[in-house]
């Protein structure tokens, strides 16, 4: 950053800042980050500013088509492992980040065929197994169903002989309930309320009741990971981002070692991830980072999915409406207000490095590898007051 090109740049920033940019909320939350991450995020923004490219890749995004092709012949084998009638069609469907997913019409009716693309075979059954346990406590979730075995999902490690596509043998495979209704383009007040009623249905489910549920799987157990290896490895160390999300990580310790209560969490709730009819809730879907942990960081994470405008600030009448319905159902205690701004910024980090991380390095993709920024300007904007006035 020393470099007299840098600092060129950094003063075309400068020029190009309001004197109400140096006395917002944003400048206060990249100034919280350290010299390197507030440079990093600053050029960025002079970036974004000079470019034609649309920053806000959330249409593209969510139309990521299957990783995974299957003919009817292919899906005709995987159907003989289950009693579901005879195939009529099978149509992709788009928008699955971590695994391929299809409707499935037989004579039996619409079902939803899963191909986990990045889950171990443990980690499906864990899966499944929550599912089975939500089942019991009347949830409004989309069910596995039962194989002809009496299991929920054809192995990883079927023979070739009973699934004929030779790029499924070695991915877990499931059927699920196929629930009527879509993803709302928009969140409203009374969506956002009865979606919190179901998360808190969801965090009142005992700990004790499930096995085998991971730490949340998004966060610190891939960035610490990112930061010490993959992004020297993967020549990206000078990256602005990592100098970004290593300065978050310090800012968030405090609430990382906080004492709070614990509970199962869906991890990744977006508007994507829970149909509605209407402005009533028909079940949550994808479960593919379900885990256990703070229960306030799926909170988080729920305003991160559902609750910020096109501008990336959050909307507070529907961060207000979930909150309040949500504390209806289950209070908030004096810790978990006090962190709840850190958790929300955790929340967007752990998606923008999951994003940076798959599109960058593992799974390059030109028209998303800068998808991870939409997270970094929803952080710049995050408003710590504001936050605890909406928790009262």
């Amino acid at each position: 950053v020393s470099t007299r090109s840098t600092w060129d740049r950094f003063n075309r920033i400068i020029e190009k800042m309001s004197d109400n940019f140096w006395s917002s909320n944003k400048f206060r939350a990249i100034a919280g980050l350290g010299a390197a991450g507030a440079l990093g995020y600053l050029l960025y923004r002079y970036r974004a500013a000079n470019s034609n490219t649309d920053q806000d890749q959330r249409g593209a995004l969510y139309s990521l088509s299957a990783y995974t092709k299957v003919s009817p012949d292919q899906v005709n084998d995987i159907l003989s492992h289950y009693n579901l009638g005879e195939y009529v069609s099978c149509t992709e469907l788009k928008g699955g980040l971590g695994n391929s997913n299809y409707k499935l019409v037989t004579s039996q009716g619409a079902f939803l065929l899963k191909i986990f693309e990045e889950k171990s075979l443990q980690e499906v059954k864990a899966q499944m197994d929550l599912l089975n346990v939500l089942r019991l406590h009347n949830l409004q979730v989309a069910y596995p169903i039962a194989n002809k075995e009496g299991t929920y999902m054809i192995p990883s490690s079927a023979p070739a002989s009973s699934i004929s596509a030779a790029s499924v043998i070695n991915k877990p495979i499931g059927f699920y309930d196929f629930l009527r209704g879509a993803n709302p383009r928009r969140a409203t007040p009374k969506i956002m309320e009865n979606l919190a009623r179901a998360m808190a249905g969801l965090h009142g489910v005992p700990l004790s009741s499930v096995h085998e549920l991971p730490d949340f799987p998004m966060g610190l157990s891939i960035m610490l990971p990112f930061l010490n290896r993959e992004a020297d490895e993967a020549g990206m160390s000078d990256h602005w981002f990592v100098s970004w999300l290593s300065n978050v990580v310090k800012v968030i310790q405090p609430a990382m070692k906080a004492d709070l209560p614990q509970g199962i969490l869906h991890g990744d709730m977006f508007l994507e991830n829970v149909m509605f009819d209407g402005e009533e809730i028909v079940g949550m879907i994808d479960f593919e980072e379900v885990c256990r942990g703070s229960v306030v960081l799926d909170v988080a994470m729920t305003l991160v999915g559902c609750c910020y405008d096109e501008a990336n600030n959050l909307n507070l009448e529907l961060a207000g409406a979930y909150l309040k319905a949500y504390q209806g159902c289950r209070r908030f205690n004096e810790l978990e207000r006090e962190y709840f701004a850190d958790f929300l910024l955790y929340a967007l980090a752990a998606i923008a490095c999951w994003r940076f991380r798959q599109f960058n390095i593992r799974v390059p993709n030109p028209d998303r590898k800068n998808s991870f920024k939409m997270m970094v300007e929803r952080a710049a904007s995050l408003n710590r007051e504001v936050l605890s006035n909406l928790l009262l």
